[in-house]
């Protein structure tokens, strides 16, 4: 198998594994992550290893032990040093955000978005600023580990648009989302995690959005 190819498939087991409720399952699907983190810098796939840096940064949780927290900053650390140095790609994807806020800015200016599963994002409040967000909101959730959408009975279908970052979160939680958005005829679409996808799936989504202004 391609070590590419090789680095996709541990990061995928690694996030499948991070989700269980076992100990022993969550300290080896870090092990794989780490490995995937290997694997992308080594054969200098840039858009897995900022994929992978967002993973690590939501490692960064008081729920998780010490050793793992520290582990995870320190891979953090590094991976941002392997993205700062790409020069080059990181000003292309810096200049695909641009042009894909620049693109959804007039259509999504003063709406509330909600971003549901996973953790908080270290580029969450430049991109409510890039997007006129009147506010972006993370409601943090893990597959096996789901708070509960009672913030859902707040939502207004003039203002707020939610996208479920379907890789991290249970299937009761996104279900309930989805149930109560539609019933209230609220936007919503999902989205793998990272900018760029979320972005993407915002753009493919607009005209079932109806947002028109």
């Amino acid at each position: 198998m391609p070590a590419e190819d090789e680095a996709h498939l541990l990061a995928a087991m690694a996030r499948l594994m991070l989700a269980s409720d076992r100990e022993a399952v969550i300290e080896e699907g870090f092990s794989l992550l780490c490995q995937a983190a290997e694997g992308a810098t080594r054969t200098g796939n840039m858009e897995l290893v900022g994929d992978l840096a967002d993973a690590f940064n939501g490692l960064d949780d008081d729920r998780q032990p010490h050793s793992r927290r520290t582990l995870a900053a320190s891979e953090l650390d590094r991976l941002t040093d392997v993205l700062d140095e790409s020069e080059i790609l990181r000003e292309w994807r810096a200049s695909k955000v641009d042009r894909a806020c620049e693109s959804l800015a007039p259509r999504f200016a003063g709406k509330v978005l909600h971003l549901v599963g996973g953790y908080e994002v270290v580029w969450a409040d430049g991109l409510a600023t890039s997007l006129g967000l009147a506010e972006l909101r993370h409601h943090a959730a893990e597959k096996d580990k789901s708070p509960t959408a009672d913030w859902t009975k707040g939502l207004d279908a003039e203002r707020d648009v939610v996208v479920i970052l379907w890789e991290n979160i249970g299937h009761a939680l996104s279900g309930n989302v989805k149930e109560d958005c539609r019933r209230k005829n609220i936007p919503i679409c999902e989205s793998k995690s990272g900018r760029l996808h979320l972005l993407g799936a915002l753009e493919q989504n607009l005209s079932e959005f109806r947002i028109t202004r």
